[in-house]
């Protein structure tokens, strides 16, 4: 390869990369496509105050619990399964969001999933809405609990 060659080879490529990118930021809906991004360093940043969905475990075992305790901080206590909050946070938002809507399926449906995948035993349970600003609760894991939209109740297991 000659030098001349690879000098207008390697322009045009850093010219093309530029001119990809550049379209895409401007043409696309997400404002960028894999490789060529755009040039903000945050596209996605999500807003500042959120609200949510919690499960609030009231009674266990039959017996009502002095201080109700929301499901992430149960494990240990209540359950032996140690799970990570991906595992139920998705759920645990959608059946919020479904019960909110009135969608009488859907929330058999995501209920039926928490009930059997990370409820081990007899436990009734809220569904409440929570707010949190994002900051805040990533440091400290700190919300402000709104209002019950459900009151549940997980039957025991048939072996």
């Amino acid at each position: 390869m000659s030098y001349n060659f690879l000098k207008i080879f390697l322009t045009s490529t850093i010219l093309l990369y530029f001119y990809m990118g550049f379209y895409f930021s401007s043409h696309t809906s997400e404002g960028e496509a894999y490789p060529f991004f755009s040039w903000f360093v945050f596209t996605r940043v999500p807003p500042q105050f959120i609200t949510g969905y919690a499960l609030k475990i009231v009674e266990y075992e039959g017996k009502k619990l002095d201080s109700p305790v929301f499901f992430q901080d149960s494990h240990g206590i209540y359950f032996k399964k140690i799970l990570t909050m991906t595992e139920y946070d998705y759920t645990i938002r959608v059946l919020g969001e479904n019960i909110e809507r009135g969608e009488t399926e859907k929330v058999e449906q995501y209920r039926k999933t928490i009930e059997e995948s990370f409820l081990s035993q007899p436990v009734v349970y809220e569904i409440v809405r929570i707010e949190f600003d994002t900051l805040k609760y990533w440091k400290t894991g700190q919300f402000t609990e709104g209002e019950r939209i459900a009151t549940l109740t997980a039957k025991e297991k048939d072996l």
